[in-house]
Formats: structure tokens, C-alpha cells, sequence
């Protein structure tokens, strides 16, 4: 599908169109292994950068619920325009920033002893926009929720600016960062956490077929005459 129409409405609050889950991206914030569906395209791009910037400078993503309490992309809502059904926005460690006060729980991390706002505003200053916080809404103050700001879809060629000017390659952003990405070895571990996220069924099935050989009892299938490895791969 992609684009679709939600409680009869095709946009959502900020103006993004509606999308459905094969419009999303899922691979994982970067530097991380949580993830977060999000719109495909520019609300993924910047939205991702923006979280792996509060994950490395402002507070992990890996709080006390091991990075479970993050959300974006739904397919429903109590909101009927809202921003999570068009896949623009994300939920933060929201079991630490509950809804209603305004900047509830931004008072202390392992990265920012004290008062975290500061940073969370530097942070938003140097995106140009490309970011809102839910903590800035008038009523109901919600200091978990960033979003595509507003503007941003009929604006997408000042958005692939910017993308092009501060992000890079390989999705971090340049915010205190080198503007080029590093050529050094890749993360093993990073890198597959990564795949898992992207691979199709077919390729995550051959890779547990291969992981466990060709000898393993559980290709046995006496009833059926012919080995799951066998079906697998068409022998």
C-alpha cells in the first residue's frame, strides 16, 4: 500500500500524509539497536538523526525499560490527526516523561547532570526547524513526543537541504560529530543488529539455515520426504 487515508482524513497534525506500515522504515536509531518505524524518506532521516543525537548527548535510549518504551509509526490512535499515524513523530523513553507537565522528567541523565532542557533546546536550534517537541504544545504539554515540524511537507527541498548539509551517510548527524563518516572497520554486531531489522523473511530464513547446518536433527521430515533445508533452498 504506502499512502493512505486514516479516519477519513490523508494528512496528519503536522501536515505529513497518512502512511500504513509498508511505508515505514524499522531499522534501528542509530548507534543503537532500538527501533522505531518511521515514515520512509525525510521524516525517517531526520527524525532518527534527531534521536541518536538525545540518545549520545542528552539522555540514553536505553533507560530503565531497555529501550522499550519508544514508539513511532502507529496504525491507530485516540487522536484522529495524529502525527504517529503519517510516521513523523516518536515517543521517547516515555516512561520517563510522562504527558501533562511541562518538561516532566528532563531533570537528570547519566549524560547531563541537572537540568536537560538546555540541551534538548540547543539540540532543536541547530535542526533549523526540521524538529518540533510536544513540550512547546500550549495544552497538553508533552515532553516525550518530537515530531516533523510544522511546514516541513510543503517544504521538503528546504528539508533535503538540510539533510544534505547536516546529515550523513550513515545516519547520525553532524552535531558534534565530524562531518564525514568513519572509515574505520565496521561494528560486527552494530552491523547485524542492523540486517535483522532489514531482511526479508527469505533471507532471515536462509540465514537459520545455514546457522545451523546441514546436518541438525530439525531438517528431519520423514512424513513429508524431503528435508526444510531442502525446501528452503529448492534441493
Amino acid at each position: 500500500m504506502g499512502f493512505i487515508t486514516v479516519y477519513g482524513k490523508t494528512n496528519s497534525e503536522n501536515g505529513w500524509r497518512m502512511c500504513d506500515a509498508a511505508q515505514c522504515d524499522n531499522n534501528p536509531i542509530p548507534g543503537t539497536t532500538v527501533s522505531i518505524p518511521l515514515q520512509r524518506g525525510i521524516p525517517n532521516t531526520i527524525l532518527k538523526a534527531f534521536a541518536a543525537d538525545l540518545n549520545a548527548y542528552v539522555e540514553p535510549v536505553m533507560n530503565a525499560r531497555g529501550g522499550s518504551d519508544e514508539g513511532g509509526w502507529t496504525p491507530t490512535n485516540s487522536v484522529a490527526t495524529s502525527n504517529h499515524l503519517s510516521g513523523s513523530a516518536f515517543d521517547y523513553n516515555w516512561s520517563d516523561h510522562p504527558m501533562g507537565n511541562a518538561n516532566a522528567g528532563w531533570n537528570g541523565s547519566v549524560l547531563i547532570k541537572g537540568d536537560q532542557v538546555p540541551a534538548v533546546r540547543e539540540l532543536l536550534a541547530w535542526y533549523e526547524g526540521m524538529v518540533f517537541w510536544g513540550n512547546d504544545w500550549s495544552t497538553p504539554k508533552d515532553s516525550m513526543h518530537f515530531q516533523m515540524g510544522y511546514n516541513t511537507y510543503n517544504n521538503q527541498a528546504k528539508c533535503s537541504d538540510f539533510i544534505a548539509r547536516k546529515i550523513r551517510a550513515d545516519g547520525f548527524s553532524t552535531y558534534r560529530r565530524d562531518t564525514a563518516q568513519p572509515s574505520g572497520p565496521v561494528d560486527p554486531i552494530a552491523a547485524f543488529q542492523s540486517w535483522k531489522v532489514q531482511a526479508s523473511d527469505r533471507q532471515l530464513l536462509e540465514y537459520i539455515v545455514d546457522q545451523l547446518g546441514p546436518g541438525n536433527p530439525f531438517w528431519k521430515d520423514e512424513v513429508n520426504g524431503k528435508t526444510t533445508r531442502e525446501k528452503v533452498f529448492g534441493a
